[in-house]
């Protein structure tokens, strides 16, 4: 059988390799920044907005690598899109005073009541007006039906008139 490590013996590396293993991860964060770097000047150069997406199209790090490496975070921290901002409005309402909102109410409030009060004596002149042409339309119609009793007379009339021609006639 083969013997095992002792517990304080596992998980340590010989110094030899642990500064193989230090100066490969620095020489790979400096290769990271330095492609950040390349990346971002590319952009800067063509006036494109510095975008993690265009980035990586320009061959810079992923996301998930600048953010494990200090120096290429401040580097994207520095260049990353900066939020827009978007300018609140003041409300006017907010800046009166208590007597001058009051006062504001009040106008307000008599406004709605002449509005209210237009709006009635528009539905009262409809209303009339409707009923106007409502009583104009039925004298047309009574007097269309007069006429057209009296045309009917004038017809029948005619006709008993070209009766007595038609018998005086062949008299």
């Amino acid at each position: 059988m083969l013997a095992r490590k002792a517990r304080s013996q596992r998980g340590t590396y010989r110094p030899e390799r642990v500064g193989g293993l230090r100066a490969s991860s620095a020489a790979r964060k400096e290769e990271t920044v330095r492609r950040l770097e390349v990346a971002i000047n590319a952009l800067l150069g063509r006036k494109d907005p510095i975008t993690l997406a265009a980035i990586e199209r320009e061959g810079g790090p992923a996301y998930s690598t600048i953010r494990r490496n200090d120096r290429a975070l401040e580097l994207w921290e520095k260049f990353k899109p900066k939020p827009k901002r978007i300018a609140k409005k003041a409300d006017p309402v907010l800046s009166y005073s208590r007597a001058e909102l009051i006062a504001h109410l009040r106008r307000e409030r008599d406004n709605v009541a002449t509005l209210r009060q237009q709006l009635h004596a528009e539905v009262e002149a409809h209303a009339l007006t409707t009923s106007h042409y409502q009583n104009l339309l039925a004298d047309q119609l009574n007097k269309e039906e007069r006429i057209a009793g009296l045309e009917a007379k004038v017809a029948r009339y005619d006709q008993h008139l070209a009766g007595l021609r038609d018998s005086l006639s062949g008299e």
